[in-house]
């Protein structure tokens, strides 16, 4: 299992974690889970969840629909996968109390602004990274954009002190 999970550093240093490996499990190590155990109680809990029957559908079905086929053959695509990436020029990256944090940006440096960027993080303020990348796309490189009407200010400030403090 080990070989499958790539573990940023610094979140396990920030953690006190020495090892990956002592903090991962296999669920069936430690109680009698099977797929097949499993999979009914995830419907259930879907169901309850979302106040709908869950409905089984067959993937083949659906797999080979011309539909599916052209968004996988997309998302395998090298332009989906690494396009955007290839061309930035600046690259920061820090871990903070709410998720590490990876930005890349190209900027005109005639006009001294952020002409493009791209933001990827395991923050669960969803939101929070994209307001960020709205505020900076376009932004000027002088001054900060101002985050004073938006949620999640501390997330935004975090972001911004890697670009502008």
């Amino acid at each position: 299992m080990m070989r499958y999970l790539i573990v940023n550093q610094s979140k396990l240093k920030k953690n006190g974690v020495k090892s990956v490996a002592r903090r991962i499990v296999n669920l069936s190590e430690v109680a009698d889970i099977t797929s097949d155990s499993i999979v009914p109680l995830l419907i259930e809990s879907f169901e309850k969840t979302y106040d709908q029957k869950a409905e089984v559908i067959d993937f083949e079905k659906y797999a080979s629909l011309e539909k599916t086929i052209s968004l996988k053959e997309h998302y395998e695509s090298e332009e989906f996968l690494f396009d955007k990436w290839r061309h930035f020029k600046t690259y920061k990256k820090e871990q903070f109390q709410w998720g590490n944090v990876d930005i890349s940006l190209s900027i005109n440096e005639d006009e001294d602004v952020i002409e493009n960027i791209n933001i990827a993080s395991d923050c669960l303020q969803l939101s929070a990274i994209e307001d960020a990348h709205q505020l900076l796309k376009g932004a000027s490189l002088t001054s900060p954009p101002s985050i004073e009407n938006l949620d999640n200010q501390d997330i935004l400030k975090d972001i911004l002190s890697l670009l502008y403090y």
